[in-house]
């Protein structure tokens, strides 16, 4: 069991935020203390009022008038919180609290006994105050893990946060928004509740509370209810399409758990205003949608889930096309380069599997190569074999410590079944493209192609769309250690904006002493109309002050393919642009994350182990 500490950048500004939220949150444990101590309670905080009885003695003032009728209220909610929580489907061990506040249910529920808890709040005053009372009382955690993670769920990051301190949604999760959602916009709220959709795996629940629109005196505060709704099961939470139900209603008097309800009213209109408790899951498919093409390589088909389509003209066609889609892929193409690289005498580079992958299209690809890429290179061959082979040397060169090895674009590489380097690594590969991994997967079935790496997992997703932090980490990616992204032929193809994106993610997800590989042209043959009808959209003669400037890490350029020279025995003849007749520089580019001089842990952040 442990718990662990995490604050952003904005850590200090939040700090010293007075918000009504603050009081309200610091207002809600006080009330449970009181509950607590009552002979008919009907919920036992044994932590509020040390959390509470020091720093806060004004709260108990504050709160003398009206402590009553919200004091029921806080109980009553959070009584059936805990009862949701308690009868929630047994196979959830995964927890997030979304605006926790000064929230104990890791420490006081047996139900949460071995979940891991991510607890969500904007301030770390909260957390600051658990962190100190917990460790002053000797309290152990019920719950197998408790992260508290300071972000403002208004903002983008917070999923990323979750995600790095290990939330899993590939596993089914419990999300908690008790009290948070009348302080939200309308906007905001249906940007978090698409996003908890996107994070959850089918069986996912949540619980949250909403109220009537009303004005409201708490702690002698006016408090600002942003969002409210009559009727919550025909309302924000429709938007994702999750099952609901309605778990209790506050609008009229009533018992609940033995107590008896006045309901609260509005100070301007002195109405009754309804409270309602509503819980979800979101529904398993009847028939599931991942298909396992292998053993132990997982494959999803985004694409087909998503709609997600190729960015390139190459690669649109309907599924009964798809011999002629492959045979136009440059993916397809660059693999048959390597197989006619790996049939000469003089090869810089063997990649055995490449004929049998592309043999079936290779009539179409030669016609393909003569037809578009002639006028471009001469020999197209040596482009793709020298690309390969420098390559091959910077993984081969690596920090032997990195075992983690993400392609993104990868297509049909096949380095995980050829590479010594790599074995015992754990290889992600990436492309948009669920046939090309599919016609892999059954090439290398009939092959029987033993696999060097340790574990390989090909993952269907568009790099240009949101979430390959998600994807990624659904298939076992460890932000912890550090990993060797590789780039290859891929950023020729992007825009520059998706590109500065693609790197933001990267530097996000990656330890320090993870390490790039990439490949980039020079301008004047992406301008050329030749290249053009291969939809090659991005170039720059000087990448080390380019798009890779956007993230800091230490480059440099591994190679320049620019002058007529040598490569690995390989005479190398420059490529001119059929436009303007000069020459076209290749740059390969290697890149690390620095390792600071002294790492630094915060002691309040003993799970946060950056291992490189």
């Amino acid at each position: 069991m442990s718990t662990s500490f995490s604050y952003s950048d904005k850590m200090q500004a939040r700090c010293e935020d007075k918000s009504n939220t603050q009081i309200t949150g610091f207002g809600a444990a006080h009330l449970r203390a009181l509950e607590s101590s009552r002979a008919d309670r009907i919920v036992n905080d044994p932590f509020a009022k040390h959390l509470t009885q020091q720093s806060h003695e004004d709260m108990k003032k504050l709160l003398s008038e009206s402590s009553k009728s919200w004091g029921d209220l806080i109980a009553i909610r959070s009584r059936y919180l805990d009862e949701a929580l308690d009868h929630r489907d047994s196979n959830i061990r995964q927890v997030v609290i979304l605006g926790a506040g000064l929230d104990t249910r890791g420490y006081r529920l047996e139900s949460l006994r071995g979940c891991h808890i991510l607890a969500i709040d904007q301030s770390c005053l909260a957390f600051d105050r658990l962190n100190e009372v917990m460790k002053r009382e000797q309290a152990s955690p019920i719950a197998k893990k408790i992260d508290y993670i300071v972000a403002d769920l208004a903002e983008d990051d917070w999923d990323h946060k979750i995600l790095a301190r290990g939330f899993d949604p590939c596993i089914t999760t419990f999300w908690i928004m008790e009290g948070l959602l009348p302080y939200m916009e309308r906007s905001s709220i249906l940007k978090l509740l698409d996003t908890i959709d996107g994070m959850s795996a089918p069986g996912s629940e949540l619980w949250a509370d909403i109220a009537g629109q009303a004005t409201f005196n708490f702690a002698s505060v006016a408090v600002t209810m942003k969002f409210y709704e009559e009727d919550p099961l025909h309302g924000v939470l429709t938007s994702i399409p999750w099952c609901l139900k309605l778990q209790a209603s506050l609008e009229n008097e009533g018992l609940h758990f033995g107590r008896k309800w006045t309901p609260l009213t509005s100070l301007n209109t002195r109405k009754n205003v309804p409270i309602a408790f509503v819980i979800g899951k979101k529904p398993i498919p009847t028939k599931a949608c991942e298909k396992d093409v292998c053993p132990g390589n997982k494959l999803v088909n985004y694409r087909q889930e998503m709609n997600l389509a190729s960015s390139s003209p190459l690669f649109q066609t309907d599924a009964s096309e798809v011999d002629d889609a492959f045979a136009e892929s440059m993916g397809f193409v660059t693999t048959y380069l390597r197989g006619v690289e790996s049939t000469r005498n003089d090869r810089i580079i063997h990649d055995p599997f490449a004929e049998p992958l592309t043999r079936n299209q290779q009539p179409k690809i030669e016609q393909f190569v003569k037809d578009e890429l002639s006028e471009v290179y001469a020999f197209p061959e040596n482009a793709i074999a020298l690309r390969t082979r420098y390559l091959d040397e910077a993984l081969h060169h690596r920090n032997s410590r990195i075992l983690q090895v993400v392609i993104l674009g990868a297509g049909l590489d096949s380095r995980a079944y050829r590479l010594e380097s790599l074995r015992g690594c754990h290889v992600l590969e990436v492309d948009q493209s669920a046939a090309v991994f599919e016609h892999k997967t059954e090439v290398m079935k009939e092959l029987h192609a033993p696999l060097i790496a340790q574990k390989v997992d090909c993952i269907v997703s568009n790099l240009v769309e949101a979430g390959l932090e998600v994807t990624l980490m659904g298939y076992g990616y460890n932000p912890t250690i550090p990993t060797f992204w590789v780039m290859e032929g891929l950023l020729p193809y992007m825009e520059r904006s998706s590109i500065v994106e693609l790197l933001k993610s990267i530097e996000y997800l990656s330890a320090p002493g993870s390490e790039i590989w990439a490949d980039l042209p020079g301008h004047i043959l992406v301008d050329s109309e030749e290249w053009g009808k291969c939809a090659m959209k991005y170039g720059e003669d000087d990448p080390l002050h380019g798009v890779f400037s956007e993230i800091p890490w230490t480059l440099e350029i591994q190679t320049l393919l620019k002058s007529a020279g040598d490569h690995f025995g390989r005479h190398w003849t420059p490529i001119l642009s059929p436009k303007t007749k000069q020459v076209v520089p290749f740059s390969f580019v290697v890149g690390k994350k620095p390792i600071p001089a002294a790492v630094v842990e915060q002691e309040m952040c003993p799970g946060l182990a950056i291992k490189v």
